[in-house]
């Protein structure tokens, strides 16, 4: 006897319930990259755009519903011309996301807000042409085997399931990394044109050869399209971050390179000049560790992120002789210190880990200072501001050992920078906050350095080395205290952090 012959339209309809599936979800996770270099990566980034491609993917579904109630051939062409769509809102997320983004944030509203309107306006309709195929799909399934409509019902959800888990792996362990995301977008809509003439085909079956030639257009405009690349924003774009180095020749009036992780820049670099430092956050940084370490330039020094390795340059070049370890997570960003930014990465030692897994592995009691410098804005390392990684570092130090982390925060709220100070007091006798004077009295956005030790400073301000009128001045302990108090801010803890609503507080 026979087997039962396979059927083509069974095979075609579970191909392309798996394909949009896929598609989706690698849009979903191309998005956030998409949008790091304006608005970085953070809680609030990712929650927005998975509620926004989960909505698209509703109105799709219910759109989809109605279309399921045409008779088959015309509910083919329907999703024939939302795949086409499909395809066109897809690519133009790539120009939109550029085209928007400096009018939306730009809108008188909090961050939340903006960053939702901006996925919203990017993201929906691309989610919403990805949901319609489903239900159309599983009627027609249905209708061909209707005595077994619960299995063949089962058997689609599966499909669209494995295709979503394998957009996603796909999409972060593969795509990304290796044609990064303008070649990612083209290749979903090269997927989304391929389905549209397979639905045309199927939906006018005397015009296949009109689909054929058809499809042999759209092919011939996907390769245009794909030669054709369109410019990305970075420079590279790494398992983990949007890079960019950015020439500050002009800015500066000497040979100068500023590196840009996602929205954010990350370090600025002299060419001729490794030992010159040229934000003041970092210079709080160095001066506070050399005046407190004294004459010991044999001081072992641990970094909390490596950026542009701009503070290690500078330490390795100017006389320290103790080991300098630099925690970087991404080996690309290293890779572009060396590369454009004049870093000589053998003077350190670097370890390419998560910072605190990388730190738990450190010797206790064998580090003289610790530099954490991985605060991204509002896209905050969360594992790395809790009372608990604080307990780590303060078990790290030597006797005499000094913390130094940078916080941006708010000048008119600073909740952020409260809570975080009440949560390292839990550990360390004294606390203290440093800002520029400049930036003192200001209302936006503020870098301060806090430094966490077993002793205080010696002195309340410090001068700058190259602007002798630019003073750094320490926060007055008793009024510091007075207004952490009144705060009422949380500690912070690996079970509560929420240092995404403290930033964002209106």
């Amino acid at each position: 006897m026979l087997g039962r012959r396979p059927d083509p339209l069974r095979a075609a309809n579970a191909f392309a319930i798996f394909a949009v599936s896929a598609c989706g979800l690698i849009v979903e996770i191309t998005a956030g990259r998409m949008m790091a270099p304006y608005l970085g990566m953070s809680l609030y980034t990712w929650t927005a755009i998975i509620a926004v491609v989960l909505a698209g993917f509703s109105a799709g579904h219910w759109f989809g519903g109605w279309v399921a109630e045409r008779n088959t051939a015309r509910a083919y062409l329907w999703l024939a011309a939302t795949m086409t769509l499909g395809a066109a809102s897809t690519t133009a997320s790539l120009w939109l996301v550029r085209l928007l983004s400096g009018p939306v944030l730009s809108l008188p509203m909090d961050r939340v807000a903006q960053i939702s309107a901006l996925t919203f306006a990017v993201f929906f309709l691309p989610s919403f042409c990805a949901g319609v195929p489903s239900p159309v799909l599983s009627k027609v399934a249905i209708d061909q085997a209707p005595h077994r409509a619960g299995r063949t019902l089962g058997l689609m959800f599966a499909l669209s399931a494995l295709g979503a888990i394998a957009g996603t792996l796909l999409a972060g362990f593969l795509f990304i990394s290796w044609i990064g995301t303008s070649g990612t977008i083209l290749a979903i809509a090269a997927v989304y044109l391929t389905l549209a003439v397979l639905f045309f085909s199927l939906g006018a079956k005397a015009l296949r050869a009109i689909a054929a030639s058809l499809a042999l257009l759209l092919a011939a405009i996907s390769g245009i399209a794909g030669l054709a690349r369109i410019a990305s924003p970075c420079d590279v774009e790494s398992d983990y971050y949007c890079i960019r180095v950015v020439d500050m020749t002009e800015d500066l009036g000497v040979e100068a390179r500023l590196l840009v992780l996602d929205h954010l820049g990350h370090g600025i670099n002299l060419r001729d000049q490794p030992s010159g430092l040229v934000s003041p956050y970092v210079e709080i940084i160095d001066l506070l560790a050399r005046a407190y370490l004294g004459e010991n330039s044999d001081a072992s020094a641990y970094f909390i992120g490596g950026g542009a390795y701009t503070l290690p340059r500078a330490w390795a070049s100017s006389g320290w002789t103790g080991e300098i370890t630099v925690a970087e997570i991404d080996p690309a960003v290293t890779a572009a210190a060396a590369s454009s930014l004049w870093v000589d990465t053998s003077a350190f030692r670097i370890v390419h880990d998560d910072a605190r897994a990388a730190l738990s592995r450190q010797p206790a009691e064998s580090l003289d200072v610790i530099v954490g410098d991985a605060f991204k804005d509002i896209a905050v390392p969360a594992h790395l501001m809790t009372r608990e990684f604080a307990q780590l570092v303060e078990r790290r130090l030597s006797s005499d050992g000094i913390y130094l982390m940078n916080l941006v925060d708010r000048g008119d709220r600073l909740t952020a920078l409260f809570s975080m100070v009440t949560t390292l007091q839990q550990v360390f006798p004294v606390v203290e906050v440093w800002v520029d004077r400049e930036q003192a009295a200001v209302s936006g956005r503020i870098t301060f350095v806090i430094l966490a030790a077993q002793r205080p400073s010696s002195s309340d301000r410090l001068w700058s080395l190259s602007d002798p009128d630019r003073q750094y001045l320490r926060w007055p302990a008793h009024d510091l205290d007075a207004k952490v108090a009144a705060a009422e801010v949380p500690i912070l803890s690996d079970d509560f952090t929420p240092v995404d609503r403290l930033l964002n507080l209106q």
